[in-house]
C-alpha cells in the first residue's frame, strides 16, 4: 500500500466516521477510503500539540499542529499497512476491537460511532477551550 493519495478536511462536518477497505489481490493493490475525526489539543504538561484519532487510538505530537499532523499521517499509514497484511478475519477482529462495526450487507464497509470529547478526554491534561476537532477524508 502506498502513501496517502489524499488526506483532506471534509466539507460535511456532521458526517459519521466510515471506512471502506478493498483487500489487495494479485492483480491490484489494496485501498482504504475513510472519514474520521481528529482531535487536536495542547498538552500543558509536555507543552506539545497533540493530534488524536479516537476511532483508531492513534496519536501524534509535535511543537505545533502541523508537525503533529505530519506525524499522525505517518502513524495512520503504518497502521493501515499493518491491518492490510492481516487475513480477513484478523483484520475484522482488529477493527471490531476498536469499536468499528461491519455493515450488514456491504462487508467491506465499516462505521464508527463518534464519541464526544467530554466522555473520552476527561483524563487528558488539557483545558476544554484548547480542544478542536476536524473531520478528514482519506484515500490510501
Amino acid at each position: 500500500m502506498s502513501s496517502f493519495s489524499s488526506f483532506t478536511e471534509s466539507k460535511d462536518k456532521l458526517a459519521s466516521e466510515t471506512l471502506h477497505i478493498k483487500r489487495r489481490t494479485q492483480y491490484r493493490p489494496g485501498e482504504i477510503n475513510g472519514r474520521f475525526r481528529i482531535i487536536h489539543f495542547f498538552d500543558k504538561e509536555t507543552k506539545q500539540h497533540v493530534s488524536y484519532i479516537l476511532s483508531f487510538d492513534i496519536s501524534a505530537y509535535g511543537k505545533n499542529k502541523t508537525t503533529a499532523m505530519v506525524m499522525l499521517k505517518d502513524s495512520v499509514h503504518e497502521y493501515f499497512k499493518f491491518i492490510m497484511n492481516l487475513n480477513q478475519n484478523e483484520m475484522h477482529q482488529q477493527l471490531v476491537s476498536l469499536g468499528w462495526k461491519s455493515d450488514k450487507f456491504f462487508k467491506k464497509n465499516y462505521s464508527h460511532l463518534y464519541v464526544d470529547k467530554n466522555g473520552i478526554l476527561q483524563n487528558f491534561n488539557v483545558a476544554e477551550e484548547d480542544i478542536t476537532t476536524e473531520l478528514v477524508e482519506m484515500v490510501a
